[in-house]
């Protein structure tokens, strides 16, 4: 049976368990494999020995998203790139040295992480990829950096480049031996790449067979000198060049947090974060410019700012009040810009809760983070009556929560400890939780909250509890939870325990 299987899925907790009954060299026929927040240890133990031996992989694909595995950066890919069918990838940070070049690999779409520019030069020369999603995100310039010595032949056709701390130069020495390129999405957080002039003698110049090119470029505390010369810079990007090839773009200013974005239209991301009070370029005559967002992250604010001098600044012809429709949002998170506004009471304003009705459709809200004005949490329920997944900064905003809320199966805390008192209010406003996230004072306040929690909430079949579990005992919770559940199954490190029970 064993030897049928095609595709594989493992996460971080279930590695143990599946190494105790399987060994990765009985798939002989496996041809996907998914791994999601591998510990390091059981990498370096059960799995990267063993990917040598899984020869009909065409597709692997490694998350790391608390960055564990970068012990690992050196060899990893020496292993993976010499799978003889790999023919799509995605890898956690890597470092490449100069054979790694010289390696033979028939990956032709690779999704990979880099910290150094260098690493960058040495993956351009593996012929074989086509299509790559790169991400270089911490090197900082110091005199060993390289330029590519000699030109390379590239066959890369689309390119997703994230940088951080590389200089524009570099990118343009990069640029001029991809002439095979048909599409580049290009971020930095680097007022350098806003030059429309420099972008367009480049695509013209070196990338004859563009098709589609993306800037996104956010930055942060913008320079008086650079909005001083707004309209000038945002010009570049207006020639008869950008206009013929349809490329447009927008930018956005947000005056509380003083963050400045640049990007094209429409907008490719799936998350997207603003204030309510921004200022924005006047739109391009493109449809669903924000189509894709599924995810928005809005900062609410009552402050009165003096914008008097950056309107004139910008100018009347060039920004605009009009609001545009985020109509695909699905996930909405509402932060408070003053942390004093969280715990407003009486007279609160709800205009501004009335005036997300122009940025999002209510209805097809599923998810809410909430960390505004608690008191205006019914009034936003109210109207999002679609809402099942709720996250809140604290445990005791429950007892501040008097309506009950039956269609929420999903809940979670950011901070706080939930006690007994709690777990009878947590019934009273959600009755049907299936899954939470809470936080618990140390392993006996579990054992001593944990059967309370079961028969006040009995649909609940998922628990994430963030305590204090040095003195945690497997064996004894395993005994614990049998007595109060008939299936369970859980996974725990030293500040972090799931469960998962019927």
């Amino acid at each position: 049976m064993v030897a049928k299987v095609i595709s594989l899925k493992l996460h971080d907790i279930q590695v143990k368990l599946f190494t105790s009954y399987f060994d990765f060299e009985q798939f002989t026929l496996l041809q996907s494999l998914t791994l999601n927040t591998i510990r390091l240890n059981e990498m370096e133990k059960y799995i990267l020995p063993k990917l040598s031996t899984l020869s009909n992989m065409q597709h692997l694909a490694i998350f790391d998203h608390s960055n564990t595995l970068e012990k690992l950066e050196v060899c990893i890919h020496q292993v993976i790139f010499r799978l003889p069918k790999l023919i799509r990838c995605h890898l956690p940070y890597c470092r490449l040295s100069a054979s790694s070049s010289s390696c033979v690999t028939n990956i032709k779409y690779l999704t990979i992480y880099f910290h150094s520019y260098n690493d960058l030069i040495q993956l351009f020369h593996i012929s074989s990829v086509e299509y790559l999603n790169v991400y270089v995100c911490r090197d900082i310039l110091t005199i060993d950096m390289i330029l590519p010595s000699n030109p390379f032949q590239s066959k890369l056709r689309y390119l997703k480049i994230k940088v951080s701390h590389i200089e524009f130069d570099l990118i343009e020495s990069l640029l001029l031996n991809l002439g095979c390129l048909e599409y580049l999405s290009f971020s930095a957080s680097n007022l350098e790449y806003i030059d429309g002039r420099r972008w367009e003698y480049i695509l013209s110049n070196y990338l004859p067979n563009l098709k589609k090119f993306q800037i996104d470029v956010g930055y942060r505390v913008l320079p008086k000198s650079f909005l001083d010369n707004i309209i000038g810079i945002f010009t570049t990007f207006q020639t008869q060049y950008w206009l013929e090839h349809q490329w447009y773009f927008v930018f956005d200013f947000c005056p509380m947090e003083k963050y400045f974005r640049f990007y094209s239209a429409p907008y490719k991301s799936k998350c997207y974060d603003t204030e309510m009070k921004k200022f924005q370029s006047k739109m391009p005559q493109v449809n669903g410019i924000y189509d894709k967002v599924n995810d928005l992250k809005i900062t609410m604010s009552e402050t009165m700012l003096d914008v008097k001098h950056l309107i004139n600044t910008i100018g009347d012809n060039y920004w605009t009040s009009t609001v545009q429709l985020f109509q695909n949002v699905q996930t909405l998170t509402l932060l408070s810009a003053e942390v004093v506004e969280r715990n407003c009471s009486s007279s609160a304003n709800n205009l501004a809760i009335v005036n997300l009705n122009q940025l999002i459709i209510w209805a097809k809200l599923t998810h809410l983070s909430y960390f505004y004005r608690l008191d205006l949490l019914d009034l936003v329920l109210e109207y999002a009556t679609n809402i099942v997944s709720l996250y809140l900064p604290d445990e005791n905003d429950l007892f501040k929560i008097t309506k009950c809320y039956p269609k929420i199966h999903k809940l979670g805390f950011e901070e706080g400890v939930l006690a007994v008192q709690g777990v009878e209010q947590l019934r009273l406003v959600f009755p049907n939780i299936e899954h939470l996230t809470v936080h618990i004072e140390s392993i006996n306040h579990i054992y001593a909250l944990l059967p309370i929690l079961f028969q006040k909430c009995p649909r609940l079949n998922y628990l994430d509890i963030w305590s204090d579990l040095e003195a945690f005992s497997s064996k004894s919770f395993f005994q614990f939870g049998s007595k109060i559940l008939n299936n369970f199954i859980f996974d725990n490190n030293n500040f972090h325990l799931w469960l998962w029970c019927d």
